[in-house]
């Protein structure tokens, strides 16, 4: 399902807002998917794509090993039923993550 909202609601909202700062992935998507609605609007967020790629847990892992930066011990499953982990020499408890958040799973 596709999150929607009533741009034209929204708009009239926002019309005396000059700064709007949202809390999740979801909705700091839909604003800069929909920014054109809102010019007069400041978002504090880099580009669409910028943001979208960085909300994908996996590729900003990726990105962050790639440029040397330190992160947390991880594994990750590309495909679970194909998985070369040993899962009895991992220190407990564990975090699983989902590559983003449940709200863009279609």
């Amino acid at each position: 399902m596709k999150h929607r909202l009533r741009w034209q609601e929204a708009r009239n909202i926002l019309l005396d807002i000059q700064l709007v700062i949202p809390m999740t992935e979801l909705t700091s998507t839909l604003l800069l998917e929909n920014s054109s609605c809102f010019p007069e609007v400041t978002l504090p967020f880099p580009e669409i794509e910028t943001l979208d790629s960085l909300a994908d847990k996996i590729s900003l892992m990726r990105l962050a090993r790639s440029l040397k930066i330190p992160t947390p011990e991880s594994w990750i499953v590309d495909n679970p039923l194909d998985s070369s982990i040993n899962f009895e020499k991992i220190n407990y408890p564990v975090v699983l993550k989902a590559p983003k958040s449940p709200s863009f799973l279609k």
